[in-house]
């Protein structure tokens, strides 16, 4: 009899010590915040704003007994839009969906992109760039009793044209999963969302060629002097300058986009604008160095349509000399008159 009751007395530690060795989830979805306070432009093309966030959670997972791994990944959970990515000076962006940014109708015309790293929460832990949807990232290995998880660095991309200045807020974005395990086969499992994370647009308040048009005044030729298609004649220099950035600008770069205002779909790698009088001329744009300067509509879609403008000086000022000349389309060009007209779109970037 007493061999009996000591045998059930065995059983019943075995069962203690199993149940103790199984991972709980304490604490499901974890919540992570971001006040991105740096503000991005109105015009902007993949303008950055970099944060670190101190916030963490010590223990969204507890009750491991044993050694085991600590893991993040997206794959198959996340709300990101793994396949619309942005690599950048290397990290790996993912598209925030537009539903998850409020206001909505003013998100409609932008998008955001969001690079982030995971480490565990002990301060000497690795920090893991997130640059791949599909890997399954071991954060810890080793025996703890709780589990936690750091979102080290969270990076936004912002890119539009005219976006709407104003406080926008990420709501309920899933990043991925939190796992961990002890000796126990059983893994328990958490959602990490980035919550109320805020960033800002502000209207920019640089000013180009003090709110006036640019007229440039091309020389008068003789029809003879073309005798070729392509040549170039008449080259005028003219300079386009931009002040009254705030002190917040200074050393931002900025990018340029023309656009050919008599045909507004023109894309072209010439620097080729539309005569208004006749096709056999056109006007070409082109830097100081007489370098074809990209046409393109006013939109951004990618970065072949830009050139690089220069960057924002301490005093808020900075200035591009170009140059306009003619460009003709034919061997022989008849006499006539020419007239173009272009804008020219400084984007932050």
């Amino acid at each position: 009899m007493y061999k009996k009751i000591a045998l059930v007395l065995m059983c019943l530690l075995a069962l203690v010590s199993q149940s103790h060795a199984v991972c709980t989830t304490r604490t499901n979805p974890v919540n992570f915040t971001a006040n991105l306070t740096n503000a991005h432009s109105d015009n902007a093309y993949l303008q950055l704003v970099a944060q670190t966030i101190a916030a963490s959670s010590p223990q969204p997972i507890d009750s491991c007994i044993g050694s085991g791994p600590s893991t993040f990944t997206m794959s198959g959970v996340t709300d990101l839009t793994t396949s619309s990515t942005i690599s950048k000076d290397g990290y790996t962006y993912y598209q925030i969906p537009s539903a998850k940014i409020t206001p909505t109708a003013a998100a409609a015309n932008l998008k955001v992109y969001l690079a982030f790293s995971v480490k565990d929460n002990q301060d000497s832990a690795t920090e893991y760039l997130v640059d791949s949807a599909s890997t399954t990232y071991t954060i810890y290995t080793g025996a703890s009793d709780t589990r936690g998880i750091r979102l080290q660095n969270v990076r936004l991309l912002v890119t539009g044209l005219g976006n709407t200045a104003g406080t926008y807020t990420i709501s309920s974005l899933k990043l991925g999963n939190f796992s961990a395990k002890g000796s126990a086969s059983t893994t328990a499992t958490t959602a990490i969302v980035l919550n109320s994370a805020t960033f800002q647009i502000t209207k920019s308040t640089c000013v180009i060629n003090n709110g006036a048009a640019i007229n440039v005044t091309l020389p008068t030729v003789p029809n003879s002097t073309f005798t070729t298609i392509g040549q170039t004649v008449g080259d005028t220099t003219f300079n386009v300058s931009v002040t009254g950035c705030g002190s917040s600008d200074a050393n931002k770069t900025l990018v340029a986009l023309l656009t050919d205002n008599n045909n507004a779909s023109a894309s072209n790698t010439n620097g080729l604008l539309k005569n208004t009088y006749s096709t056999n001329v056109s006007v070409q744009i082109t830097d100081s160095a007489g370098t074809a300067l990209p046409i393109a509509p006013k939109r951004i879609d990618s970065s072949s349509s830009f050139f690089s403008f220069g960057t924002i000086g301490s005093g808020g000022a900075v200035s591009k000399a170009f140059k306009a000349r003619y460009y003709s389309n034919v061997a022989a060009v008849p006499a006539t008159l020419v007239q173009a007209q272009a804008t020219i779109t400084l984007i932050y970037n």
